[in-house]
């Protein structure tokens, strides 16, 4: 069952055990004031019955909070808090993007994955020509135009997630042109009809004295 279906199923028997102690708590009242109508007035009776309907009505408010923190709360509702950071590796002369994925359920109910659920999606930009004066003065700053790259899937191995969880993971791509100067990388998860998304940019560090045939850059 997915978990969509696991929380709406959740939510409809919270319901009707709300709605049936409500009820009784009605009829309960009603029997209490009929009492004090149709008998003659007997105070020491009467304060213990109102006793009984301030406590009657505790309950029926402690219900309806009870209501709002699961359904309205969004207490059954699946929260997670994805994580992602990329990194530049160079490998004598060939060049890979390494992603340090991480996934922590921080919700009160397990999230059960699809095979589509869980992406990671890069992105890259390319190296523009000089911009004039002119444009530089005018423009200030230009907005990145990211190309999208082929997505891959990760956490393959992972079909749920518990409460208080945390998975991780870790994706290696190739790098196969000079013509990109920066990456973006974005983890994203789609379960129980809720969508996630983390982001990191991924640049290579300034060049410096080689120090072996493997040398990092990227994000500290």
């Amino acid at each position: 069952m997915q978990t969509k279906d696991r929380s709406g199923l959740h939510k409809f028997a919270a319901f009707l055990f709300l709605l049936a102690v409500a009820a009784c708590q009605v009829c309960l009242l009603a029997i209490m004031f009929r009492k004090i109508l149709t008998h003659p007035p007997d105070w020491g009776k009467t304060a213990e019955l109102l006793r009984n309907i301030a406590m009657i009505a505790g309950f029926i408010v402690g219900g309806v909070w009870t209501y709002y923190l699961f359904i309205k709360g969004r207490v059954l509702k699946p929260r997670l808090e994805p994580k992602v950071r990329g990194e530049i590796i160079t490998v004598n002369t060939r060049k890979y993007m390494r992603a340090s994925l991480e996934l922590k359920n921080v919700g009160s109910s397990e999230v059960r994955f699809t095979e589509e659920a869980l992406n990671l999606e890069p992105f890259a930009e390319r190296a523009h020509p000089v911009v004039s004066p002119e444009d530089a003065a005018k423009y200030k700053l230009l907005t990145t135009d990211w190309e999208s790259l082929l997505p891959l899937k990760v956490f393959t191995k992972h079909a749920w997630i518990e409460p208080g969880e945390t998975i991780r993971d870790e994706a290696l791509l190739e790098i196969l042109t000079d013509e990109m100067i920066a990456y973006r990388i974005d983890f994203v998860i789609f379960a129980g009809g809720i969508t996630w998304r983390a982001t990191s940019i991924v640049s290579p560090k300034p060049k410096v004295q080689p120090t072996g045939n493997c040398s990092n850059g990227g994000l500290p």
